[in-house]
């Protein structure tokens, strides 16, 4: 889940990243402030790091996507701290608020 994470910033896909959000949840406002922080970032070779820290539950965790960008992109380093869950075995970004 991380890596399509990765790969849908690296290409500014916000259907992708919102594919990834839990269900439910509308997250346009933070999918567009994710993308404009970090969008079109090219990590370099070898600089993508995730470190995971479980949280209370099973079924919650956190994640910290650190990378370097290539001369492109306007920011040198990305940091994108994620919260996550599990439903249904399956991982999701918890990004938005639920949908009435």
């Amino acid at each position: 889940m991380l890596e399509r994470f990765v790969g849908a910033i690296q290409r500014r896909d916000g259907a992708a990243l919102q594919a990834l959000v839990r269900p439910g949840n509308a997250a346009d406002t933070e999918i567009a402030a994710l993308l404009a922080r970090s969008g079109g970032c090219s990590l370099t070779d070898g600089t993508a790091r995730v470190e995971y820290s479980l949280l209370l539950t099973p079924n919650t965790s956190s994640a910290v996507v650190r990378g370097t960008c290539d001369g492109a992109h306007p920011r040198a380093v990305i940091e994108e701290h994620l919260a996550l869950q599990r439903l249904d075995d399956r991982w999701y970004l918890v990004l938005g608020a639920r949908e009435r």
